[in-house]
């Protein structure tokens, strides 16, 4: 159902009415996934999001045999907590060959939903793609 995402830390994740389900209980949320196709450079991440939580919502990327999401690889998600679905797209600048892709959709209470979560590479052609159905 999830298709490789998984709750990192401040709440669960689940799939419900066709999308992935946050609800998050406080603090730093993170969902992620890793094991991606290994492509190389900038990927574009796009992704339809709603929410009723708040905080900064951001985009991180990792190579294979980093354990972690560096710090400064935080790319801001320009999306509002408002409850309304919004189609959001950030460029991830990959150095070396892509691994994995973490979202931070909030900090704070609330529940987030991603209808669905497109990466594609520098070129536009597709890498993976999840629509939680």
């Amino acid at each position: 159902l999830l298709e490789g995402w998984w709750a990192v830390r401040g709440g669960s994740v689940t799939v419900a009415d066709g999308a992935m389900v946050f609800t998050a209980t406080g603090g730093l949320a993170t969902i992620a996934c890793t094991g991606l196709p290994r492509v190389k450079g900038s990927v574009t991440l796009r992704m339809r999001f709603r929410s009723t939580a708040s905080g900064p919502v951001n985009a991180y990327w990792n190579n294979p045999g980093e354990g972690s999401f560096k710090p400064e690889r935080a790319v801001p998600v320009p999306v509002a907590h408002d409850g309304e679905w919004h189609e959001v797209e950030v460029t991830l600048p990959v150095v070396g060959e892509l691994n994995g892709v973490r979202i931070d959709p909030c900090k704070a209470e609330g529940r987030v939903e991603i209808d669905w979560i497109r990466l594609t590479d520098a070129e536009g052609k597709p890498i993976r793609s999840w629509e939680f159905e």
